[in-house]
């Protein structure tokens, strides 16, 4: 009878492990589905947000182009097309700003595709020989709609070329001067504003018509990297 008891209990035991394991290995199976479902829109999430850690190359440059002394001055129209002679550009600002003396200096961004940090600077210096090398001084950035900002601070009127145009450029900078106001209105539609997003990438045929999507032209100013990364994707 004790010998019977005993038995009892092994396979009570035994039953228990087994339903626990069953159990977890469900647990495990489901939460892998969950993960597996989730992973993808996170990589695709990150690939939209995660902006400046994939700057790798030099695309976003910042340079003055002083007017002290005796140079000659250089038409935006030159200075563009200098600069497009040597960077693939998806765009370029050129704005007037007064330094100390009065006389007005020449701003420029540039929103490029192929340079390296390395070689950038140099072959910047190479194509504006009046500025004898080390006085074109020459600047890297990480978020374009900051040098937007910093580049029109005194010129409302900036030379514009590339894919976005001058109103565009404007709008982004004011978007950035009321980041806070902005960021803390659309906080409760940012889900939405995702999944819009994602629709359109999906209607989308060729990626330069985001531009004529006033959203997604405000998103290729500040992601331009990304967005183009994941509509490749």
């Amino acid at each position: 009878m004790l010998e019977s008891r005993d038995g009892c209990r092994e396979v009570v035991a035994f039953s228990s492990r087994l339903i626990g394991s069953t159990s977890f290995l469900l647990m495990s199976r489901s939460q892998a589905k969950k993960k597996a479902k989730i992973k993808p829109l996170f990589i695709e999430f990150q690939k939209l947000t995660s902006y400046s850690s994939r700057l790798k190359t030099a695309r976003l440059v910042y340079f003055l182009l002083s007017v002290k002394g005796e140079r000659k001055k250089i038409q935006p129209e030159e200075i563009s097309s200098r600069i497009q002679a040597i960077f693939q550009c998806t765009a370029i600002i050129i704005a007037q700003e007064k330094d100390r003396d009065g006389e007005r200096d020449q701003d420029v961004a540039v929103f490029h595709e192929n340079a390296h940090r390395k070689s950038a600077r140099k072959k910047i210096r190479e194509i504006f020989p009046e500025w004898e090398g080390i006085e074109c001084k020459v600047s890297f950035h990480k978020a374009w709609n900051t040098i937007c900002k910093y580049v029109t601070k005194e010129d409302r009127e900036p030379y514009v070329w590339g894919h976005f145009s001058r109103d565009q450029i404007l709008q982004q900078v004011r978007a950035c001067q009321n980041h806070k106001r902005i960021t803390k209105e659309g906080e409760g539609k940012k889900e939405d504003r995702t999944k819009r997003i994602f629709e359109k990438f999906r209607e989308c045929e060729e990626f330069f018509d985001f531009r004529k999507d006033p959203e997604m032209a405000s998103q290729l100013l500040n992601k331009y990297n990304s967005i183009q990364s994941l509509w490749e994707d």
